[in-house]
């Protein structure tokens, strides 16, 4: 590989010491994809992992791009 290339949506490097091709997934219920202006989106610290918003979860999985919405008639507690 000739160049660095950033984590893929859903995950983080934050430590340079890590070896350089792992990524970190963000937790369950938070996210991070990419934005309207992909050549900023750093992924380089946890912090760029999102709490889900209301009314949205992971539903159990971690490094995810997005957040789905709860299905009709339940809700989300997390931002409660």
């Amino acid at each position: 590989c000739t160049r660095c290339r950033r984590c893929p949506a859903g995950q983080y490097r934050d430590r340079p010491d890590k070896i350089a091709y792992a990524c970190t997934r963000c937790p369950v219920n938070t996210y991070n994809g990419f934005g309207e202006d992909a050549d900023k989106d750093t992924h380089d610290t946890a912090e760029d992992c999102a709490q889900c918003p209301t009314g949205q979860l992971t539903f159990g999985q971690d490094g995810r791009p997005f957040c789905q919405p709860c299905p009709a008639g339940s809700r989300s507690a997390l931002n409660e």
